[in-house]
């Protein structure tokens, strides 16, 4: 079998066979190495801003957050609603990690209004129940009920 003539100069250049190279050059790729999150020590627990249900504002927020070891150091929006952002960018802030190398990762925010009833008497509820899931440092889902102007004389019957 001939050799393709760069195989054969880099074979002798580098004194490794040719069998080797093209050994290398048909192994798979290897897979990026995923990123490293650091373990959140500390936060707050982030809340859905009261004047954001009021305005029946949801929405997704993606950033970016970077680190130095402890705490956040730079934080740059992706995407989302400015509002939202400011509520999510203003808890990363609050996010103190255990001891590791500055890095950064990406994290998203996921605001969500439950839909509310109204009964005649003005009770507002959701069927679903409103909540915080945290999988920090990465995922925050925030649900909270929409909030409802209710009044009582348009829902009661008239006597």
């Amino acid at each position: 079998m001939a050799l393709h003539p760069l195989l054969l100069k880099l074979s002798r250049t580098c004194g490794v066979s040719a069998a080797a190279i093209l050994a290398a050059a048909a192994a798979p790729p290897t897979a990026p190495r995923p990123v490293q999150v650091p373990i959140v020590a500390n936060a707050q627990v982030p809340f859905y801003p009261e004047i954001l249900r009021k305005a029946h504002i949801e929405g997704t927020v993606k950033l970016t957050v970077t680190t130095d070891g402890k705490r956040v150091s730079k934080l740059d929006a992706v995407e989302g609603q400015p509002m939202l952002v400011t509520a999510a960018t203003e808890n990363v802030k609050t996010w103190v990690f255990e001891a590791h190398d500055a890095t950064s990762f990406g994290v998203t925010f996921k605001y969500r209004l439950l839909e509310a009833h109204c009964d005649a008497e003005c009770r507002c509820d959701s069927l679903e129940r409103p909540g915080t899931m945290l999988r920090l440092p990465t995922e925050v889902n925030i649900n909270a009920t929409e909030a409802m102007i209710c009044d009582p004389s348009t829902t009661r019957p008239s006597k």
